[in-house]
């Protein structure tokens, strides 16, 4: 949630030559973002039921790869009947043939987004790789050039308390704990994803009590920051 990044033109070459393969699994930047295989990973992995298929209706994955490991992940999944149904498959490429137009403004709210929270009196840090701010900001745009995905999260300097004041009064954002639907949606990693973690684990790895994690959708970025003044005051 914290929106870290993996140097993939590091990594690929580091593990190649020892014979193991590097699969990436870029779900939260969807293709229109991101090419892991361009960047020498053997296999990427995505949910088609985040941003390719984009509305929410979708439950299923995709694998994708080069030639000889594919034939190894498609054997094993034909063994174990893990096939796509039809229809799914069906509102999957449907929806497919919008990502990049829908990630392109999904990004261009997240980015607008992360630079007005940058500046609330509320917020103690924003973590969005196309923030200058972002540690990682330049390996940022060596692999996603042009677009930093509609990923974001923040810290409220209130920390639980804050985050239950959100809570209560956000309208137009709903509380949803998947992400990479067409509406803005945003979840508490500390109760969610994160949830079964210890709380000296979850400081270690930087996930806070006031952490929240935004899928910014496609409504007007105006609409969105009202929404988020209106939750934050």
């Amino acid at each position: 949630p914290l929106l870290r990044l993996a140097d993939l033109d590091v990594l690929a070459p580091a593990l190649t030559p020892r014979g193991i393969d590097l699969i990436v699994d870029s779900s939260m930047a969807s293709p229109a973002v991101l090419r892991p295989i361009e960047h020498g990973a053997t296999m990427v992995m995505h949910s088609l039921t985040k941003f390719i298929s984009g509305h929410g209706d979708v439950t299923g994955g995709i694998v994708l790869g080069k030639a000889e490991p594919m034939a190894r992940v498609r054997a094993a999944m034909i063994r174990a009947g893990t096939n796509l149904g039809p229809f799914d498959a069906w509102l999957a490429a449907r929806g497919a043939r919008t990502l990049c137009v829908r990630i392109e403004r999904q990004s261009a709210n997240a980015l607008a987004l992360a630079e007005h929270l940058e500046k609330h009196a509320a917020v103690a840090r924003v973590y969005y790789p196309g923030l200058s701010s972002h540690p990682q900001h330049g390996l940022a745009k060596r692999l996603m050039p042009g677009l930093f995905g509609p990923m974001l999260s923040f810290d409220l300097s209130g920390g639980t308390l804050a985050v239950e004041r959100f809570m209560a009064k956000a309208r137009l954002m709903e509380f949803a704990p998947s992400f990479g639907d067409v509406a803005t949606t945003w979840t508490y990693p500390a109760r969610t994803s994160h949830r079964r973690v210890s709380d000296e684990v979850k400081a270690e790895m930087g996930i806070g009590a006031g952490l929240v994690r935004l899928s910014v959708g496609l409504e007007k970025v105006e609409d969105l920051i009202a929404e988020l003044e209106g939750a934050l005051t």
